[in-house]
């Protein structure tokens, strides 16, 4: 009879061991943090081998959208080409501008004449694909307030854009 009673716990400390080292090869804290895109590439951060980054010196862009004055909530297209940016709350009417990514430097900013309205257009944010520019604004057509609104682009511009709704 104790013999059996020590084989049990035995066998249970022996399984309750197994279960510990499961945790540990498996649950460690290094495996909750990866490394993505946040498109196709996804890799545990125990599986990838560590590498220096070198970064520059932070230096002013050059272009028309850095200019003193009220300027703020940059939006970067997902392939890094368009940067979307709000200029002009202060004097009351806030509107949206796009430079576009030449290769070497930024494209004079460029008012998006089809989202910018009498009323104020802000916070631009694209869609994961980068063919979606959700913003808000608080012009007549949605519930009230601020609302969300979409435009999709179409190779060259974002179209007239159309309220978000679920």
């Amino acid at each position: 009879m104790i013999k059996d009673v020590i084989k049990f716990i035995a066998k249970e400390i022996l399984v309750l061991a197994g279960f510990i080292g499961w945790l540990f090869a498996f649950l460690r804290p290094d495996t909750w943090r990866y490394y993505t895109d946040e498109r196709t590439f996804r890799q545990l951060a125990r599986d990838c081998e560590p590498r220096l980054v070198l970064w520059e010196d932070a230096v002013p862009v050059d272009g028309t959208f850095n200019v003193p004055g009220d300027v703020g909530e940059p939006a970067v297209s997902p392939d890094g080409a368009r940067l979307v940016f709000t200029r002009g709350l202060s004097n009351g009417n806030a509107d949206l501008f796009l430079c576009r990514w030449n290769g070497q430097a930024w494209t004079d900013a460029e008012p998006l004449r089809a989202l910018n309205s009498p009323f104020n257009e802000l916070g631009a944010a694209f869609s994961h694909d980068g063919d979606y520019l959700f913003f808000t604004t608080d012009r007549p057509g949605g519930p009230g307030g601020y609302d969300i609104w979409v435009s999709r682009w179409d190779g060259s511009e974002f179209a007239w854009p159309v309220p978000f709704t679920v």
